[in-house]
């Protein structure tokens, strides 16, 4: 539980156009824009950054509102 003005780090894997997300099986998940929205509700993201070692996954630092 995070309180509110506290602060949190995200890393997903997430679609390259943005739009399109899958899961396979239960294996892993690919975020698409709308599931990210979803997925960062009452949070407010502050930075984003790209992963060095992985082109898929994104680094989210989060701020809870």
């Amino acid at each position: 539980m995070v309180k509110p003005a506290g602060h949190s780090i995200l890393v997903v894997p997430v679609s390259e156009d943005r739009i399109q997300c899958s899961i396979f099986w239960n294996a892993a998940r690919i975020y698409g824009s709308v599931s990210l929205q979803h997925l960062t509700a009452n949070w407010r993201v502050l930075e984003e950054f790209k992963a060095q070692d992985c082109r898929k996954h994104r680094i989210y630092m989060l701020q809870k509102v």
